[in-house]
């Protein structure tokens, strides 16, 4: 378990993050992917998703949200993210960008196990995930 020193350090992280230089970054420039990079690493929380506690909803709450119609969307949607996010990563050549697009990829499947541990404990049953396949062009399905 990650402890709480360590989840109050990334918030703060995340809430203080600035680029490392000043100014505009134009598009494209190594600055500019510098400064990318560095945020989605720098700025990582290392929760886990297993140990949320969900909190226990009156009857009425429990209604509203077993009866959204986007369960299976939601969690198909982060399923197929995170393997565009991982292909990508998989055929990039810059150790950095490498490295904060794989971050980025393990991210959406955290949201994914987030949201399917949110369906189990409210009991809202999801179809048969379908198989995620590596996308054809992997920099465009990013």
């Amino acid at each position: 378990m990650t402890d709480q020193a360590t989840l109050d350090a990334a918030e703060i992280a995340f809430r203080q993050w600035s680029a490392p230089s000043n100014g505009a970054l134009k598009p494209g420039s190594e600055a500019h992917k510098v400064a990318f990079c560095r945020m989605l690493l720098e700025t990582h929380n290392p929760y886990k998703p297993a140990v949320i506690e969900w909190p226990k909803l009156d009857e009425a709450a429990l209604q509203r949200l077993t009866g959204l119609p986007i369960w299976n969307i939601a969690v198909q949607t982060e399923g197929k993210a995170k393997v565009r996010a991982q292909t990508y990563a998989d055929m990039m050549t810059d150790p950095l960008l490498r490295q904060a697009v794989t971050l980025d990829g393990f991210e959406e499947g955290r949201h994914k196990e987030v949201l399917s541990k949110l369906v189990a404990s409210y009991g809202i049953a999801l179809d048969p995930e379908p198989e995620y396949k590596r996308p054809r062009h992997p920099e465009w399905a990013w």
